[in-house]
């Protein structure tokens, strides 16, 4: 195999850290998601990827957690600041 290429197996233990068949599952979302085509090398074999497409994909993808990334605003004037999640307290929340 070439060293610019990459197969099912390299991108699924090496990038995306799953099995293959998880990966060749996932394959419509993250075809939706932007992840690149295999190479059309017009013949029937193993499905190849360019490294560099993989690697430009992986670094600049959406991420679950990017909303996460930067802190909250913090409260304005009109906007209280959130207490703990437990019951109220029974005295009308005198301490």
């Amino acid at each position: 195999m070439l060293s610019f290429t990459l197969s099912a197996d390299d991108i699924a233990a090496q990038y995306l850290h799953q099995a293959t068949k998880t990966f060749y599952n996932a394959r419509p979302k993250l075809y939706a998601a932007g992840f690149p085509r295999p190479l059309d090398l017009g013949c029937p074999s193993e499905p190849l990827w360019l490294r560099q497409d993989v690697e430009n994909w992986l670094a600049n993808r959406p991420r679950r957690n990017d909303h996460l990334a930067a802190p909250p605003p913090p409260p304005t004037q009109d906007q209280p600041t959130k207490r703990g999640r437990g019951r109220p307290r029974k005295n009308g929340g005198a301490a």
